[in-house]
């Protein structure tokens, strides 16, 4: 849900962004870290794999690139060094 006006929104949107929509960290860190029992809760290690998956798809896409796009080339760095952060990955 996009919040407009005074609204205090879920997901954000910055349009100069390379991936210009953003969860609001609560959301995430509840999501995340509920103390939820149910069957088809994630655990850590299915939280892990999937930044792992993020990193390789991250690094990927910068290899790939064929123009010196700065939304690319700050972008993929800057969400690299967050997963890196939030499930401590080696940066590689």
């Amino acid at each position: 849900m996009l919040a407009t006006g005074g609204e205090r929104p879920f997901v954000r949107e910055n349009v100069f962004r390379l991936w210009p929509y953003h969860l609001h960290g609560l959301i995430r860190s509840t999501v995340r870290d509920a103390d939820d029992p149910s069957d088809d809760r994630w655990s850590a290690r299915d939280w892990e794999r999937a930044a792992q998956r993020a990193m390789g798809a991250l690094g990927k896409q910068f290899s790939a690139r064929t123009s010196r796009d700065r939304m690319l080339l700050v972008g993929s760095p800057r969400q690299g060094l967050a997963l890196a952060r939030d499930f401590r990955l080696n940066l590689d």
